[in-house]
C-alpha cells in the first residue's frame, strides 16, 4: 500500500476498533490508538449497507482502512465509522481510504 504523505493528513484522531457486541447489546471495541488523516466536514449522502439513504456531516481521509463501527473522536466530537471507500492507483494499489462519519455527539471536556 501507498502511503499519503503526512504533510496531507494534518488532523491526529483517535480510532477504537469495534470488535463485536457484548450479550448486553453494548458494543465492544479494542484499545485505542491514533492516526493521521484529513477530516473534512462536507455534506454527502450514502445509501448504508440495508439500502437506507443517510447523510454523513463528516468524512476521514486517512491511509488506513477503519472497520465499520468503529469510535473515531476528532475535534471535539465523536463519530461512528460507518463504510470505508478505498480509491486504488491504476495498479491496483489503495492510494487514500475514505472513512464516511455519523457523528454522534459532542465529547465532554
Amino acid at each position: 500500500m501507498i502511503k499519503i504523505p503526512p504533510f496531507m493528513l494534518p488532523d491526529i484522531v483517535t480510532v477504537k476498533e469495534y470488535v463485536g457486541d457484548m450479550g448486553t447489546g453494548e458494543k465492544k471495541f479494542a484499545d485505542s490508538y491514533k492516526i493521521r488523516g484529513r477530516l473534512e466536514w462536507k455534506r454527502i449522502v450514502y445509501k448504508d449497507d440495508q439500502g437506507v439513504q443517510t447523510a454523513s456531516e463528516a468524512q476521514l481521509i486517512t491511509s488506513n482502512i477503519i472497520p465499520p463501527k468503529s469510535e473515531i473522536r476528532a475535534h471535539d466530537h465523536v463519530f461512528e465509522a460507518t463504510e470505508n471507500i478505498s480509491n486504488k492507483s491504476l495498479t491496483g494499489n489503495v492510494v487514500a481510504n475514505v472513512v464516511i462519519l455519523k457523528q454522534m455527539d459532542q465529547m465532554e471536556v
